[in-house]
C-alpha cells in the first residue's frame, strides 16, 4: 500500500503542486515506510526549503540522518528543529 500511496503523491506533485508541503510530507512518510530513506531525505529537504520552520520535516530529517549514521546531519537538523519550535512557541531554543 505504501508504494501505491507514494505513486499517488508523486503524481499529484508532478501535476503542478510541487510546493504542496502536505503531499510532500505524506510522500516522505511513504518513502520511509518503504525503506527508501535517501529518497525520504530528499523529499523532506524539499519541504524544508519551502517551509524552513516546518519542525516536523526538520525532526524527520534528524531521525533519518540518525538512521543513516550521519552525525553532522543529526546535529544540524536537531538544532534547526529546536529553533523552529522556539519560534512557534515564542521561547528560546535549548542548547
Amino acid at each position: 500500500k505504501w508504494r501505491e500511496a507514494a505513486q499517488h503523491y508523486r503524481m499529484g506533485l508532478w501535476l503542478g503542486r510541487e510546493r504542496n508541503t502536505e503531499a510532500l510530507m505524506a510522500l516522505g512518510t511513504a518513502e520511509v515506510n518503504m525503506g527508501a530513506y535517501k529518497k525520504a531525505v530528499n523529499t523532506y529537504l524539499k519541504v524544508a526549503r519551502i517551509e524552513p520552520r516546518n519542525s516536523t520535516a526538520l525532526h524527520n530529517l534528524a531521525a533519518l540522518y540518525r538512521h543513516l549514521g550521519d552525525a553532522a546531519g543529526v546535529e544540524r537538523y536537531t538544532k534547526l528543529e529546536r529553533e523552529a519550535l522556539a519560534v512557534s512557541t515564542g521561547s528560546s531554543p535549548r542548547p
